[in-house]
């Protein structure tokens, strides 16, 4: 599509809901999109902390394999 078509869709999309809550998300998603923020200052210092404490651990090699997650909690459900 071109850029004059995909205005135009975009355009009569908007023209024809009548929901606030799109509309507004659809500003939020727009406003988020071109933001020049990065989403890491928006984080609390807790959270920068815990991000950070696992990146280190996984290139350490400090992992756990989504098999070994499935096979705890399935023993956790058999073995209360």
């Amino acid at each position: 599509m071109s850029v004059t078509e995909l205005r135009t869709s975009l355009t009569e999309l908007i023209n024809t809901t009548d929901d606030v809550d799109t509309l507004e998300q659809m500003i939020a998603f727009y406003r988020q999109l071109h933001s020049h923020e990065d989403w890491w200052n928006e984080l609390s210092p807790e959270q920068q902390a815990q991000i950070k404490k696992g990146s280190l651990q996984a290139s350490e090699g400090q992992v756990v394999s989504k098999e070994q997650v499935r096979e705890a909690v399935k023993d956790l459900w058999t073995n209360p």
